[in-house]
């Protein structure tokens, strides 16, 4: 899900994708995995972001490194002025699996909570003491969901999870961070 301020940005498109890459997960022969991107104008920059929700492939971190690929290069093929690219949604995998690091490692983009995280702090998305998870399967707390920018006009400030408390309404609790421009000297 993605929340903005619609006193500040306007929504100029939106565009919803199917990944290429459906292998590695049994669940996409029901509900193919994909994408959405949005292109907001922000009023006050007077540029554009461009911002993309992901769900990844459960199983089959050779298969998710595609559709990460896929994603990104395809953001990054939005040129505009200011390029504020934003990616985040549920990447299904802990940050040490290569699909999780290549958006930081290849693309130069910025995990915010790894940038704003006390080290004490693990960021679980996924966690067991969230009863949701408990019919789904037996795997240990893990981080697997992220937000991630690239852009030389906005830096993030904070991070910080979101719905992490009762009552769930996911399996997953959310991810929040707040951008602000970046200053000038």
């Amino acid at each position: 899900m993605v929340l903005f301020n619609r006193e500040r940005f306007e929504l100029m498109e939106t565009k919803s994708q199917l990944f290429q890459e459906q292998r590695g997960d049994w669940l996409n022969l029901f509900r193919p995995r994909g994408y959405n991107q949005l292109i907001l104008k922000d009023t006050h920059l007077a540029t554009e972001v461009l911002v993309t929700n992901v769900h990844l492939n459960l199983g089959g971190d050779v298969f998710r490194q595609e559709q990460v690929r896929e994603v990104l290069e395809s953001a990054l093929a939005h040129s505009f002025a200011g390029n504020i690219h934003i990616c985040c949604g549920d990447f299904n995998a802990h940050p040490q699996l290569r699909s999780a690091s290549m958006a930081t490692q290849e693309f130069g983009f910025i995990d915010t909570w790894a940038e704003h995280a006390l080290p004490t702090e693990t960021g679980d998305t996924w966690c067991h003491k969230n009863e949701l998870t408990h019919v789904m399967f037996d795997v240990e707390d893990e981080r697997v969901d992220y937000i991630f920018y690239k852009s030389s006009n906005i830096v993030c400030d904070s991070a910080a999870l979101v719905f992490d408390e009762p009552p769930y309404m996911s399996d997953h609790f959310g991810l929040l961070a707040t951008f602000v421009q970046r200053i000038k000297l």
